[in-house]
């Protein structure tokens, strides 16, 4: 394309709310027209580019020819995605000629192995997820604004507007920062598909993995009050030391034990203490409940937030030990999930050899598979 057709390209595309531009000429774009949430939770998108080849086109076609665009199912939770088929457009953006793209070279974008998996980064800035975020964008919000795409960077928790206006108990301030998470995967993702039904945790699963020597780093923990609340939130007691305490109860003895609960949402490693226990130094018997100090809490967070990213995301759950990290795979185990001993790939052999969805839909469900190994899937303890 001439600079003059991209100039008049991009003067056509600022009057019109179809395109959603990136890379800033004009011809690279998203169209809205094209983008569509699916019932399995896939998106189909399309984009448009310059014209870089006149392969595989007939000379009638290459005549007309002026935009090329790639179509594509993306699945917007974990970033993956496969190019189904290439187009050849008019000056217009019309569709002159079309050819589906082959299973082989879907295959070679979605079969990841483990050093492309550990460098895979979602969300990030890139046409991928500006698709993402103008499906999710209704189309007069996103005419009137389109998403910028440094908003793909690593999602951070605003602890300062917590702090504005802060919640009643440790537990609320819990929620407040999880549902900045989810505000934040909303913009740009549909909700993953519900997870096959799984029963509860028996006792006698609880018990073989209490024996398991992972368990020999949580001996503070009382293992059997872990409890899953759902959608991979984890409570657990565990010791403290009257150090931790903000301020000592004036009705509880000075040698009273004190327990603090944890609360950890394993899909990206949130740990809140919510709740101080006190109990009789003899006999154990509870003498004082209270939430955890929210003001504290909120400050030692956004400390521990300033040293840099945790490393833990919904991708590859937690690239470093932690006592948070072994209780959620405890708890992913107790719910039937394997412990992982090998390194996360999307192998080929695993993947459909049907092209499309079938194939992207394979990939993801190995990642969901992987996923569950840290983000627990079925009721434990007391709902």
């Amino acid at each position: 394309m001439s600079n003059a057709g991209a100039a008049m390209a991009a003067q056509a595309d600022a009057t019109s709310d179809r395109w959603g531009g990136f890379m800033g000429d004009g011809a690279h774009a998203v169209d809205r027209d094209r983008l569509k949430l699916r019932a399995d939770g896939l998106t189909e998108s399309a984009s448009r580019y310059p014209r870089t080849s006149s392969h595989g086109w007939t000379a009638e076609q290459n005549a007309a020819g002026y935009y090329e665009s790639l179509e594509r199912l993306l699945d917007c939770r974990s970033g993956l995605y496969v190019d189904t088929a290439l187009l050849l457009l008019d000056r217009d953006s019309r569709p002159i000629a079309r050819r589906d793209l082959p299973y082989e070279d879907q295959l070679q974008q979605i079969a990841l192995r483990q050093d492309e998996v550990e460098s895979h980064r979602w969300p990030a800035s890139s046409e991928i997820w500006l698709a993402c975020a103008l499906a999710m964008m209704p189309r007069q919000a996103a005419s009137a604004a389109a998403p910028e795409s440094a908003a793909a960077t690593e999602f951070a928790y605003d602890y300062a507007a917590i702090g504005d206006a802060p919640p009643a108990d440790a537990r609320a301030l819990f929620e407040r920062l999880r549902a900045q998470y989810d505000q934040a995967i909303a913009r740009y993702a549909p909700p993953l598909p519900a997870p096959k039904s799984a029963a509860p945790a028996s006792r006698r699963s609880e018990r073989r993995s209490r024996s398991a020597p992972a368990e020999d780093s949580l001996s503070a923990f009382d293992l059997d009050s872990l409890r899953h609340r759902g959608d991979g939130v984890i409570e657990v007691t565990s010791r403290s030391s009257r150090v931790e305490v903000e301020r000592w109860p004036q009705k509880v003895p000075e040698d009273a034990q004190v327990e603090q609960v944890l609360a950890i949402d394993c899909r990206n490693g949130l740990t809140v203490p919510i709740e101080q226990n006190f109990r009789a130094a003899a006999g154990g018997a509870e003498l004082s409940r209270r939430s955890a100090p929210v003001l504290a809490t909120l400050t030692q967070l956004a400390r521990q937030s300033s040293y840099g990213p945790s490393g833990w995301d919904e991708w590859l759950g937690p690239r470093a030990p932690s006592d948070s990290a072994s209780l959620c795979k405890l708890a992913a185990q107790r719910c039937g999930a394997a412990a992982q001993t090998a390194a996360f790939e999307i192998d080929p052999t695993r993947l459909s050899t049907e092209a499309g969805a079938p194939l992207l839909l394979s990939a993801r469900a190995i990642w969901l598979d992987y996923r569950a190994s840290f983000v627990p899937s079925c009721p434990i303890g007391e709902r």
